[in-house]
């Protein structure tokens, strides 16, 4: 017991002594680089890695490789959940090189199952080795997203790495399997975060198959998918076409929660023609959760001081 408290104290002193020379990044750096060479300790190497994340250093290379792969030889004991690993990889992204592809792709094809339920726990590390590969061959990335995006172990919680797959894939302007995807998932989706993901990402397909998207998503009930599919009518050029469907909904939904997102959205993206339906429908309305989100989303803009006095007025006799 005593030695362990002897380490922990030892580690302690490590992490508060790379604390204290933040305000010396070129002495941080290079205690950091120190200790990622020597240190196995978890919390002394997570903070040395993520000062070189934002102090980086073509020095740290080669370290930043040896480091991964120790972890990944016993990685179950080293990094449990691939949490360091991750890190470790954000270190290398600014010193990216053509060299790193061969880890980035062990990495983006690491699937590690944990005991006692044996349940996948490496999605983060897929995750973030898809958005370096994209830093150095976009074409070979896109194919690992493509792979990814369809995958069985992806998080129900949180649609990982598939989210950033069709993350990057939008960026790259790899917008066919983004729109293969939602109309070959279920209709009852598996994972709503990822549909959400690729809609959003959609915003520069042709004119005339925007229609064909909101049709297919504008009677669904899962909240992500809507939010999905408001982000993909509000960010495309011919979104204007759909605006009706965006006021009906926002005339008959219950759901406060969207009610509040779909509002302050478009009233905070300038959209005029929208926002002045929106506050027109609004003085007629007696729904008193909508007027008051209403008017909550017209003070945070101080552009509606006028509205706001309207709608409060109209709210007392609610």
């Amino acid at each position: 017991m005593a030695d362990k408290a002897k380490d922990r104290a030892k580690q302690l002193a490590k992490i508060t002594r790379l604390k204290t020379l933040a305000e010396n990044a070129t002495e941080q750096t290079a205690y950091a680089l120190e200790l990622i060479e020597e240190e196995k300790n978890s919390l002394v190497l997570e903070a040395a890695l993520r000062v070189l994340e934002e102090n980086y250093t073509s020095a740290a290379h080669p370290l930043l490789h040896k480091l991964y792969q120790y972890l990944s030889t016993d990685a179950t004991k080293r990094d449990s959940g691939a949490s360091l690993r991750v890190l470790v990889i954000k270190a290398l992204r600014p010193i990216l090189k053509q060299s790193d592809i061969p880890l980035l792709e062990q990495a983006s094809a690491t699937y590690e199952f944990l005991p006692p339920n044996r349940e996948e726990s490496a999605m983060s590390l897929r995750a973030m080795a898809l958005v370096a590969l994209s830093d150095v061959d976009e074409g070979l990335a896109a194919y690992h997203c493509v792979r990814i995006l369809v995958d069985p172990y992806t998080s129900n919680m949180s649609g990982e790495p598939a989210v950033t797959a069709a993350r990057v894939l939008a960026d790259q302007s790899n917008f066919l399997p983004l729109y293969q995807y939602i109309f070959t998932e279920q209709k009852e989706p598996n994972f709503p975060e990822v549909v959400a993901e690729c809609l959003k990402g959609l915003t520069r397909i042709p004119d005339s198959l925007l229609g064909r998207v909101v049709s297919q998503f504008q009677l669904v009930q899962d909240e992500v998918i809507l939010i999905g599919l408001f982000d993909l009518v509000l960010g495309h050029k011919a979104g204007a076409n759909f605006n009706d469907f965006l006021l009906d909904f926002l005339a008959t939904t219950t759901n406060y929660d969207l009610y509040r997102y779909l509002t302050l959205t478009i009233i905070t993206s300038g959209k005029k023609d929208l926002t002045e339906r929106i506050l027109a429908n609004g003085k007629e309305s007696h729904n008193k959760p909508k007027l008051e989100t209403l008017i909550e989303v017209l003070s945070l803009t101080n552009k509606h001081d006028q509205d706001v006095k309207i709608l409060a007025e109209k709210l007392k006799k609610a």
